[in-house]
């Protein structure tokens, strides 16, 4: 299992679209990547988990919009290492709650989950 500190989230519709930032809590993201084996063969799943502060009504309807919508995401680490998540054959799975951590204060646990054949390489 590979487990990076996460420093930025970015996401975009497709290639032809710039790179919009997803404003996280410093240092509350992390990726874990881990291989598993079934009937159709080898696969890695890759988990992205992050916290976003200040709820609102706004942020609700932006973060339901990620969770609908096919994106990719790019994930910067803490050594400036950058991975691309989510293509058009093995989609990126966003999910979102209200709400952090364990005094559950006003801001929202999100998670992008990605499996695929290949696993992940960083660009650079």
């Amino acid at each position: 299992m590979i487990k990076l500190g996460v420093k930025k989230i970015e996401f975009r519709v497709d290639a032809n679209y710039v790179w919009r930032e997803l404003k996280i809590v410093s240092l509350s993201a992390s990726l874990t990547e881990e291989w598993n084996e079934d009937a159709a063969g080898k696969y890695s799943t890759v988990k992205i988990t992050a916290e976003i502060r200040n709820s609102s009504k706004q942020i609700d309807i932006f973060l339901k919009y990620l969770s609908g919508w096919d994106y990719q995401y790019q994930i910067t680490d803490m050594n400036d290492r950058q991975y691309l998540i989510g293509n058009n054959e093995y989609r990126a799975d966003f999910n979102y709650s209200r709400s952090f951590g364990d005094l559950k204060t006003n801001g929202y646990e999100i998670s992008i989950e990605y499996k695929n054949p290949e696993g992940i390489t960083a660009s650079h």
